[in-house]
């Protein structure tokens, strides 16, 4: 096999490759936010899902002795614990009820925001949206989405474009310009 040698690139070749790698580096970059935005979008649909769970999780979460209402349990769990992650497990069940609570909290604000930003506006297709993802996620006893068609006189594909554009704009409320389509 002979040895090729290394031989500058031509102007030409050089502007094509260089081309070619910023068109793939765009691609790639297009197709980075588009996953980023899908993903925004996933856990606003996620955060809403799992509204009750949250909110029942930050009322009931124990992460210190003192809030146990039988001093056995507190044993019982101890004893199952080794001096090695006792700390960092009690810790870890800390961090994520903060965590919880502060996005909790974030959620039920930017809900309010959303809430008055629609009664707000002119357009009643913007209330709709609010109390059909009330309807679907806030209310004690949720509703099917052909329930709240068959409630809002309208069909249910109305309904599911009301949810997609709700999810679109909860995404900008819950995630900041991170849930803006850029």
């Amino acid at each position: 096999m002979e040895k090729q040698e290394n031989r500058p690139l031509d102007d030409k070749t050089l502007k094509k490759l260089t081309a070619l790698v910023i068109d793939i580096h765009s691609k790639k970059k297009d197709e980075f936010k588009a996953l980023r935005r899908d993903r925004r979008l996933h856990n606003t649909k996620l955060l809403l899902i799992h509204y009750k769970e949250l909110c029942q999780s930050c009322n009931d979460a124990i992460y210190s002795a003192t809030q146990l209402s039988i001093e056995q349990d507190y044993f019982d769990i101890n004893d199952l614990l080794t001096d090695d992650n006792r700390d960092l497990f009690i810790q870890s069940v800390k961090d994520s009820a903060v965590r919880t609570l502060i996005m909790v909290a974030h959620v039920q604000s930017m809900l309010q925001t959303y809430k008055k930003a629609c009664e707000l506006s002119m357009r009643s297709e913007d209330m709709r949206r609010y109390r059909v993802i009330e309807a679907l996620h806030l209310a004690d006893e949720t509703l099917t989405p052909i329930q709240i068609a068959k409630n809002e006189n309208v069909e249910l594909r109305t309904i599911y474009r009301d949810m997609n554009e709700a999810y679109n704009t909860l995404s900008i409320y819950f995630f900041g310009i991170d849930g803006l389509d850029r």
